[in-house]
């Protein structure tokens, strides 16, 4: 499966090959019917078969396409340039033909404000919904994969540990290539003021003081703790949100602040 754009001559300066990748699956297609799936983002590209993920690559198409389905019976080799001519071999049967069984088109479901952070999960129930943000186990957590197990956040994904991906499922996870509402990150003096910090389990033994866009703290039986003789500055730019699971020990100094970036 390829992708094709910017259709103009090889060479045009503006010219763009659009990226292709081949691998060996070991599969023998003409024997039984296949999926093939193509999942796009503004960023992204993901190539999957057989629900299986085979390849990615950083694509920036933003324009309209078309699917086209066909043998691919190229005129010129792939990766050349200038292009050489593509040699049929003598044994390749003609005429040939390809069975097509389906064809579906899904837009990706989104919940953008959805964060989940929580010592288990139950993963292979997971709704495949695109998250803001995704930070699952911890000390003392224990979670399964399920056989085909894809996640999705436009902020973060996060499994501090607890996590096992049984022999021959797949787990796959993406973040950023779905800004929801908004295709373009804003841009901050400091980077780190765009960032949403929601941990689940931590100690703040090696927290970094700088300036975040939200700070979330407790909740879902996280346990958020300041140590005894620990200095921590929480500082954001928006809100800083504190639940159920967060405490300071005696001793301790948390200071809370909502400031501009810095």
């Amino acid at each position: 499966m390829y992708i094709h754009y910017d259709y103009l001559p090889w060479n045009d300066p503006n010219h763009i090959n659009g990226p292709g990748h081949e691998s060996d699956i070991g599969v023998d297609y003409s024997q039984d019917f296949h999926k093939y799936a193509v999942e796009w983002s503004p960023i992204r590209t993901i190539w999957y078969f057989d629900d299986q993920v085979v390849w990615q690559a950083f694509t920036h198409v933003e324009d309209a396409v078309h699917v086209i389905f066909n043998l691919g019976v190229m005129k010129y080799e792939t990766g050349t340039d200038p292009p050489v001519p593509f040699i049929i071999p003598s044994s390749t049967p003609f005429p040939a033909k390809m069975y097509i069984d389906y064809f579906h088109y899904y837009t990706l479901r989104r919940d953008c404000n959805a964060i989940i952070n929580t010592c288990t999960y139950d993963l292979p129930n997971h709704d495949n919904e695109l998250k803001n943000q995704i930070t699952i186990g911890g000390d003392g957590c224990e979670n399964v994969a399920g056989a085909n197990t894809y996640l999705r956040a436009s902020d973060f994904i996060s499994f501090p540990s607890g996590l096992t991906v049984p022999l021959g499922s797949t787990f796959f996870a993406t973040t950023g290539d779905d800004y929801c509402d908004n295709p373009i990150l804003p841009t901050y003096t400091n980077p780190s003021c765009g960032y949403i910090y929601n941990p689940c389990n931590i100690d703040f033994g090696s927290y970094n003081n700088t300036v975040k866009k939200e700070i979330i703290l407790g909740g879902n039986s996280c346990v958020s703790e300041v140590l005894t003789n620990t200095s921590i500055d929480f500082r954001a730019t928006d809100k800083i949100t504190l639940l159920p699971g967060f405490s300071t020990q005696t001793g301790s100094n948390a200071t809370l602040e909502i400031i501009p970036c810095q």
